[in-house]
């Protein structure tokens, strides 16, 4: 079973997205904001992380270029979501 990080401040999505892993069976934990998916990514150690781009406390980009930065993180997958249409984006 793999370990699923879902992050998201809208809980809504977060729910969405965590009946559609337990449909699959997959464990997961939830965020809703970069200091809560510090935490977890530290204690626990994800095999795939669930990010939206825009989070309150830190940024989606940000939160990929620490864990690119982490010997332990960096080789976890992440999928990035995001409703913005911007160019920037």
């Amino acid at each position: 079973m793999r370990k699923v990080l879902v992050v998201d401040d809208e809980r809504d999505i977060t729910r969405m997205l965590a009946r559609m892993l337990q449909s699959y069976n997959q464990h997961h934990r939830r965020a809703n904001n970069g200091e809560e998916l510090s935490a977890i990514m530290v204690r626990e150690h994800p095999e795939m992380v669930l990010l939206n781009i825009k989070i309150p406390t830190m940024d989606g980009i940000s939160v990929v270029h620490r864990m690119k930065q982490d010997p332990l993180l960096q080789r976890i997958p992440i999928i990035i979501a995001s409703a913005q249409d911007t160019e920037e984006s």
